[in-house]
This record gives structure tokens, C-alpha cells and sequence, in this order.
């Protein structure tokens, strides 16, 4: 039997058991998917403001306390946005990117959004040889929590 739409039409359909169709946009979008955000930083206390902040985006939000852990839970959730303390206790934010973009490099993996964070200034962080990753921002600390709630607005997640 032939179908009723075309082979381009058809593979926009998502079947339901004992339901109608739904129609699929081409725009991820479209989807209603959540952002899926994991923040890494090792002092809880700075962990709160950040995640306060992004909880408003309604996205769903993991924490890595450590570089090690980082190295764990990453490459498993396939995060579309890091946030992370380029001083972490146990390594620098550069090793765990640089060791993670070893791990999960693929041409087919869309690289995840990077925000780092950390007193350092935006020029001393340099991350341009990274495939996985798009660093779109530096954010310099200290910062207050107004400033946390702007840059998370200017995100559009």
C-alpha cells in the first residue's frame, strides 16, 4: 500500500500508539526541548546565584563539584551550555575542556555553549583550539547578583 504522504512529509510525522499524528518542525526548537545546562564549580556558595539564575530559563540544570566529576558527567548528558570556574580544586577549566574534547569529539556532536568564569580577564583565557565547544563568554568575577540574572537573560536559552 502506498502512503498518503510524501517520503519528505512522512519523516516530519511522529506516530502515536491510538492517536492522531503530530507534526515535527524542521527547528529543533520546535521540539519543546529543554536546554540541558550543567554548571561546574567547586564552592557551593558560588554555585547558588548561577543556578538561581538559570533555573528561570527553564532549563534542566546538572552540578559537577570537581574537574574529575566533570570528566564523568559531560560526555554522558551532552550538555548544549557549561558553565564552569576555570579554578577548579583539583584542575583548571582548560584541562577538563581540553581532556573532554578528546573524549567526545565527533563531527556529528553539535558543540556545546561554554561560559567560563573566574577573576581572571577575558584575554588570559584562550580556548580557540577546542572542537566541542563554542566559548560564546568570559564572566569576570566578582559578580553581584543582578549582573548573573543580565548575562543569563542576554543568553536567550
Amino acid at each position: 500500500m502506498q502512503s498518503l504522504f510524501s517520503e519528505k512529509a512522512s519523516s516530519k510525522i511522529k506516530w502515536k500508539a491510538n492517536s492522531m499524528p503530530q507534526f515535527i518542525d524542521d527547528k529543533p526548537e520546535a521540539i519543546n526541548k529543554k536546554s540541558k545546562i550543567i554548571i561546574v564549580e567547586d564552592d557551593i556558595d558560588a554555585v547558588c546565584p548561577v543556578s538561581k539564575a538559570l533555573k528561570k530559563t527553564n532549563s534542566n540544570i546538572s552540578y559537577c563539584m570537581s574537574g574529575a566529576e566533570a570528566l564523568e558527567v559531560i560526555p554522558i548528558i551532552m550538555p548544549d551550555l557549561i558553565v564552569i570556574d576555570w579554578h577548579l580544586g583539583d584542575m583548571n577549566a582548560d584541562e577538563v575542556l581540553k581532556k573532554l574534547d578528546g573524549l567526545i569529539f565527533n563531527e556529528d556532536v553539535k558543540p556545546a555553549r561554554l561560559i567560563t568564569y573566574s577573576s581572571l580577564k577575558e584575554s588570559e583565557i584562550n580556548l580557540k583550539s577546542l572542537k566541542c565547544f563554542d566559548h560564546i563568554a568570559h564572566w569576570q568575577k566578582p559578580l553581584t547578583m543582578n549582573q548573573i540574572k543580565y548575562k543569563v537573560r542576554e543568553l536567550s536559552l
